[in-house]
């Protein structure tokens, strides 16, 4: 994912690429400071974890850094998953019901429930329950007051990443996630066929009313029934995410282009996508399974 975004950026005329992977741990700090006061755009690539990005983006601006991403702030506001699903049940948002852990008693929804951290990215620390005792055994390893619990809604994983600017917020194309059993991220499908597509943008820019900036992905989950009337948003991912990869094999343009000009406000011309579906794993394998 980090090589595609740096190659895409660097085939843009006259953009020079710096990563920062490869500095040692003890000279990181300065280096990162000294490059990123240079730099014309900043991209983080780092998990929400226990607010891991929030901090890095707030150290970012602190300095000067223009983020290409998302403002600590908007990062903080999409990260917390409790404060989210109550954003969005405020706001007409369909969203699965959600509490904190430490307000969960027992029998209080039939199972099955999903617990969570409140901070988390991923499938890190995502537990499907079907018994009081698996949610209590799930709430002890991350905590109460530090997790949430939701009820778990049938129907497909999906999700749809967005190029935000304060004047544009363009759709990228709709896909299938696949998961295991155990939530972890195996990769994902894409175009969404038909109507599936089409529901699911249509709820992702209802749940990003109040948006952030740079790639911004929200995951859902689709039900059965084809109004949509079943289909629920899940959580926003306010960072770059394996899905790129997916977006540069179908999108008949430079995705890195489209993301710098969405953010200044560069007048962009629609895309085109290329012929086929494309399956991208967590890897970064990716290939083309159908014309």
């Amino acid at each position: 994912m980090r090589d595609a975004l740096v190659a895409d950026f660097a085939a843009i005329p006259d953009f020079t690429v710096l990563t920062l992977d490869d500095v040692p741990r003890t000279h990181f700090p300065e280096l990162f400071a000294n490059h990123v006061r240079a730099a014309d755009g900043v991209i983080l690539i780092a998990p929400e974890i226990d607010g891991e990005l929030e901090s890095i983006a707030r150290f970012t601006e602190s300095i000067g850094g223009r983020l290409l991403g998302c403002s600590a702030n908007q990062i903080a506001a999409a990260s917390n998953k409790l404060a989210l699903a109550f954003w969005w049940r405020d706001h007409g948002v369909p969203t699965p019901e959600t509490i904190s852990g430490d307000a969960w008693y027992s029998g209080m929804w039939p199972f099955p429930v999903v617990v969570k951290p409140i901070r988390g990215a991923g499938s890190f620390g995502v537990t499907s329950c079907d018994t009081e005792g698996e949610v209590t055994a799930a709430l002890a390893r991350l905590g109460p007051k530090r997790s949430i619990i939701q009820r778990r809604v049938p129907g497909l994983a999906a999700s749809i990443a967005f190029l935000c600017g304060r004047h544009q917020r363009i759709g990228l194309v709709p896909t299938s996630q696949r998961l295991a059993t155990d939530f972890a991220y195996l990769g994902g499908e894409l175009p969404l066929p038909g109507n599936l597509g089409n529901r699911a943008k249509a709820l992702a820019r209802q749940a990003l009313k109040s948006s952030g900036r740079g790639y911004i992905g929200v995951d859902l989950v689709l039900g059965d029934d084809p109004s949509g009337s079943q289909d629920y948003a899940i959580e926003i991912n306010p960072r770059l995410t394996t899905s790129y990869l997916g977006q540069r094999a179908a999108i008949h343009a430079n995705v890195a282009a489209l993301w710098w000009n969405v953010v200044h406000g560069n007048p962009i011309q629609p895309y085109r996508l290329r012929r086929g579906a494309w399956h991208f794993r967590a890897d970064g394998r990716i290939e083309r399974t159908a014309e």
